[in-house]
């Protein structure tokens, strides 16, 4: 069982919570939300808490008990407090309005840049430069803030991605730690790196013991193709003493998510390696994926 889905889940007053087939329906003060949870978990709502429970022992469904957790209880705080993302226009004369349910930017461009804001969100103007959104859905708020940030830098094919930005201007990334730097880097990367549906981007992610690789349309927020030494397939037609901890393991990894993206079409991709040196387990997937038929 997962450590995080074992938490009980807290339902305040004001909030109403319906445990339906393969989802949870909450309504609370700030507006309600169906959220659907993975196959395999169910909740049980008593004393005013919300449980979530595996329905069998199997070991493969622990990933999903903290996921199914995680995804409700977000939705109950959801409800009841809402989510907000701010973003900064920065720029002489740049600025936005709010039109209906269009957001216009003035960016420079010869023309506007208008952004149709979709149901469940809101959004706040304030002072023509700061950008306020807001809802109850905790995953939509968050991809509604890249997407406006998203759509104002690449109209036109501009690439400077100065215009707009999340958090507040005056905001400095502090590093402590290994991870920090590597997230900077990450960061830094992804300015430069963006998958679209004719090539989109093959990222890949490694722990001490699991190495994970992604193909993923970054304009459409979808992931095409994945693969994992996680994966019960993979991890099954490893062979003794391989692991997503060694070399081999990264190799079975690459020649994977190259069998799987050229099953769906996908020959050419660009290559992200999250803030990670390019050596180790890192290059051993970009060999074996290279080697698999991938072009990058």
């Amino acid at each position: 069982m997962s450590r995080i889905g074992k938490k009980l889940i807290t339902v305040p007053k004001g909030v109403t919570v319906k445990v339906v087939d393969g989802a949870v329906e909450v309504q609370g003060p700030k507006g309600k939300m169906r959220q659907a949870f993975p196959s395999g978990i169910n909740f049980e709502l008593a004393d005013g808490h919300l449980v979530a429970k595996t329905v069998s022992a199997e070991p493969e469904l622990g990933k999903f008990h903290g996921l199914a957790r995680s995804l409700v209880a977000n939705a109950v705080a959801g409800v009841t407090n809402g989510y907000k993302k701010e973003l900064d226009i920065v720029g002489v004369g740049y600025r936005a309005e709010l039109k209906g349910k269009q957001v216009i930017f003035a960016l420079g461009y010869s023309h506007a840049v208008v952004f149709d804001i979709p149901a469940g969100i809101d959004v706040v103007i304030d002072k023509q430069t700061h950008i306020t959104v807001t809802g109850v859905d905790r995953q939509l708020v968050g991809q509604v803030a890249a997407n406006i940030r998203r759509r104002t830098v690449e109209e036109e094919g501009w690439k400077d991605r100065r215009q707009v930005r999340i958090g507040t201007r005056d905001s400095v990334m502090k590093i402590t730690t290994k991870g920090d730097r590597r997230h900077r880097i990450q960061l830094r990367q992804r300015k430069r790196i963006m998958g679209t549906k004719e090539r989109p981007r093959l990222s890949v992610f490694r722990s001490v013991s699991h190495i994970y690789a992604q193909v993923i349309d970054d304009l459409s927020g979808q992931t095409l193709v994945s693969a994992s030494s996680i994966d019960p397939k993979v991890k099954g037609s490893l062979g003794k003493g391989v692991t997503g901890g060694n070399l081999k393991g990264a190799e079975a990894i690459g020649r994977t998510i190259a069998e799987r993206s050229i099953e769906k079409g996908i020959k050419r991709v660009v290559f992200d390696r999250s803030g990670f040196l390019y050596h180790g387990r890192i290059r051993a997937v970009a060999d074996a994926a290279r080697k698999g038929g991938l072009e990058f």
